[in-house]
């Protein structure tokens, strides 16, 4: 399993194997333990992944947690929309939002 591989999988396992309704109705606002909770389990869980192929725990814990943190807010990926004018596809948040989380996964593999 290459290293890509594992983060992928911890994120699969983070944002949606150990999500649930409260998570996705509450992830977005910075002010609720919800998005603080999802993040940290999203980091833990590519970190642990990402042991299997020796990448450094704390590294990814708080790489992936604090931009999946920042991602989950819709802040950013709501803008780009607006600007883009793609903003009356709702839909589309989400294959952003997952597509933004997969660059991470790729930068910090590469840069690792």
């Amino acid at each position: 399993m290459t290293p890509f591989e594992s983060l992928l999988i911890g994120h699969i396992l983070g944002d949606w194997i150990f999500s649930n309704g409260w998570f996705a109705t509450h992830k977005h606002k910075l002010n609720h333990i919800a998005s603080w909770l999802h993040a940290t389990i999203n980091g833990i869980s590519a970190a642990a992944m990402g042991t299997l192929t020796e990448l450094p725990f704390i590294t990814v814990f708080l790489t992936i947690s604090i931009t999946h943190l920042l991602i989950d807010t819709r802040k950013p990926i709501r803008w780009f929309m607006k600007v883009t004018g793609k903003d009356n596809l709702p839909w589309l948040v989400i294959v952003i939002d997952q597509m933004v989380h997969i660059l991470v996964i790729a930068t910090l593999t590469y840069t690792l």
